[in-house]
């Protein structure tokens, strides 16, 4: 009897170093598995956050099969029915995974950069969407045949009837002590979701007015690329299959009007660095763009401006993004900066920006020429963890103009507006 028990004691104490291996063995290969993504893709957010929250899962699995009795096994088969650990590890995008303890499943929530925003311009990140979320706010246009013609038609004999916006009456302007009070830019002309971390130094309204933002190239070389990260978003009447009816029209059309109305020179690239083998794939979409990006500056060192223009994804539901200038539909824009810099780890080291704050003035001129001109026009300037391959030059901005909701014809509205403003500051 003494021998049995201490047989079954044996036992139970090798099933323990069992699973102990097995869950050593796990955060070995986890770490391995993630370093390795993480290092191919620079875009990746948060690396050490996403092995560390891998770290707790599995020492969760491990803790609670050792003290309530269920076995590794079995939390496998969970993790299966969902998404395998790997499977979740190699979908770079901003990733959280936990375990719900209660029901013992894995889930995960993703958060894609591009699909942010709420109704409103104080909408923080949304999150909880599962990873076919992007999926809802991609337009193509393919299901909307009763929109077709009118996409076609809008995009128009370029600007043989252009004539600049007027520029309202009812413009804002601001104090010096109320754009050097760092409070008030932060209430008034900013949204910074909880992931990131912007200091009181880099938003200094004085300093950053004091940035010379115009262009020292005369227009006999390229001054200005225009180019767009994520080329298949689209609107309410996109087509599918014809890009000038999606943002690359509407890049088309800005680069248009800059050139012949403004007299600026400019690069527009189309490049597709968001489709692989014909099928929509955002993980690296960044990496890529930033690869051709320099390049093209390489083999254009006169370019100062650089725009990632983009449109931006909303809620299900939301109200559109428009407001009316000089008589005509517009969709609203937004400027978009990243300062790498999270609130949970400081400092993204990988994701090194000497140009912040010269982006960071860049978008805040265009934010106040703005209000003085077109009061309605742009939402909050919106501040994330990142960098968005902003790194490339001090005037480089990203710009989300309208959303999946708006037409075609909102959105060459929008352009130009946003030629305008853009005209103000870099004259």
């Amino acid at each position: 009897m003494y021998l049995r028990v201490i047989r079954n004691r044996g036992r139970k104490k090798n099933k323990h170093i069992v699973r102990m291996w097995i869950v050593i063995i796990g955060l070995i290969v986890i770490k391995i598995v993630t370093n390795i993504c993480f290092k191919m893709d620079k875009v990746v957010n948060y690396k050490n956050i996403v092995a560390k929250k891998c770290e707790e899962v599995l020492l969760k699995m491990y803790k609670l099969a050792l003290l309530d009795g269920y076995s590794i096994k079995k939390y496998e088969n969970i993790s299966r029915k969902d998404k395998s650990i790997t499977t979740i590890i190699n979908r770079n995008s901003n990733l959280y995974l936990y375990m719900e303890e209660e029901n013992m499943k894995i889930q995960v929530v993703f958060s894609d950069p591009s699909y942010t925003y709420g109704h409103n311009d104080d909408t923080m990140l949304v999150s909880g969407k599962d990873d076919d979320s992007s999926k809802e706010n991609e337009v193509d246009g393919s299901d909307i045949s009763a929109n077709k013609e009118a996409a076609e038609t809008v995009i128009g004999d370029g600007l043989k009837d252009y004539t600049p916006p007027a520029v309202s009456k009812e413009g804002i302007r601001y104090t010096t002590e109320q754009l050097t009070d760092f409070s008030f830019l932060m209430s008034k002309l900013y949204v910074v979701p909880a992931r990131a971390k912007v200091l009181e130094e880099e938003l200094n309204g004085s300093e950053m007015l004091g940035k010379d933002m115009t262009l020292k190239q005369d227009n006999s070389k390229p001054q200005i690329l225009v180019y767009h990260t994520h080329s298949q978003e689209g609107f309410v009447d996109s087509v599918k299959g014809k890009p000038e009816t999606n943002i690359v029209g509407v890049g088309d059309y800005l680069c248009k009007l800059l050139s012949e109305e403004y007299g600026y020179n400019v690069i527009h690239c189309k490049e597709q660095f968001d489709i692989k083998d014909g099928v929509l794939d955002r993980s690296k979409a960044y990496t890529y763009a930033e690869q051709t990006i320099t390049q093209i500056l390489e083999d254009n060192p006169t370019i100062e401006v650089v725009i990632d223009l983009h449109r931006d994804g909303l809620k299900e539901g939301a109200d559109k993004l428009v407001t009316t200038v000089d008589g005509k539909e517009v969709a609203k824009i937004m400027f978009f900066n990243g300062v790498s810099r999270s609130s949970a780890s400081g400092d993204i080291d990988y994701l090194y920006n000497r140009y912040k704050k010269d982006n960071l003035a860049f978008s805040f001129q265009l934010k106040l020429a703005a209000m003085e001109c077109y009061p309605e026009y742009t939402r909050k300037n919106y501040i994330d963890a990142y960098q968005y391959n902003q790194h490339l030059r001090p005037k480089s901005v990203l710009v989300e103009a309208g959303a999946q909701n708006n037409t075609l014809q909102e959105e060459l509205n929008s352009m130009e507006v946003l030629a305008e403003i853009l005209h103000r500051v870099i004259k």
